[in-house]
Order: C-alpha cells, then sequence, then structure tokens
C-alpha cells in the first residue's frame, strides 16, 4: 500500500533527497504510523505529533492505502539534537512518540479563542 506524508517543520531533513512536498512511501498491509516513522529513518522522540485528516495518530494505529499522514516535532521543549540529524540517532522499531490527541485539542481550543 502507498501512504502520502508530509514532513512538517525540521524533519523535512528526512524527505528523500529531491522530494517536494508529499512523499509516498510504500508499506505492506498492515503497517503501523510507528513501520511509517521508522521506514523514514525519523528517530521515534521526534515525531511528536501524527495527524491524518482532524484525527490524532499514535504509534500503533494502522494505516490505510492511499491515507494522507502529517508528522511534526515537538511543538515546545523537544529534543535539543533535532537540528542536528546526524546526532539525532536512529530511529526506534515500532514507536512514533504520539500517545494522545492532547495537543490536538489544545490546538483546536487556542485556535477558536
Amino acid at each position: 500500500m502507498k501512504v502520502e506524508v508530509r514532513l512538517h517543520a525540521i524533519l523535512k531533513q528526512w524527505a528523500p533527497p529531491g522530494s517536494e512536498g508529499a512523499v509516498c512511501v510504500e508499506l505492506p498491509q498492515g503497517a503501523t504510523v510507528g513501520d511509517l516513522i521508522a521506514r523514514l529513518g525519523i528517530p521515534a522522540r521526534h515525531a511528536a505529533m501524527i495527524l491524518s485528516g482532524d484525527e490524532s495518530l499514535d504509534a500503533s494505529a494502522v494505516l490505510r492505502d492511499g491515507q494522507e499522514v502529517h508528522v511534526f516535532p515537538p511543538l515546545a521543549g523537544g529534543c535539543p539534537e533535532l537540528g542536528n540529524r546526524e546526532a539525532a540517532g536512529g530511529a526506534a522499531p515500532g514507536g512514533a512518540g504520539a500517545s494522545s490527541g492532547s495537543s490536538v485539542e489544545r490546538l483546536r481550543v487556542t485556535a477558536r479563542n
């Protein structure tokens, strides 16, 4: 199956060379968000918020063929080594870091006020 991924902010450095905008990633049926993050080589702790449509996804969410996924780094605080890809280390298999929709809910509340 193919998933369309949009990497945001500093995470764009993990996009394949020469790619702009969305990146098409081929994964086996039943692949999860954690599998996607690992395939891209992004350390799981750097993929702090994963969204698809208006849904927040965690590492165990199963992806669908043709799904569009947006991956964001930590919005505040985060990982000091994130600015240096070489210092960031390898991806942890099966993990993506976003464990709840709380960040998304805060963004929605802030946007309405």
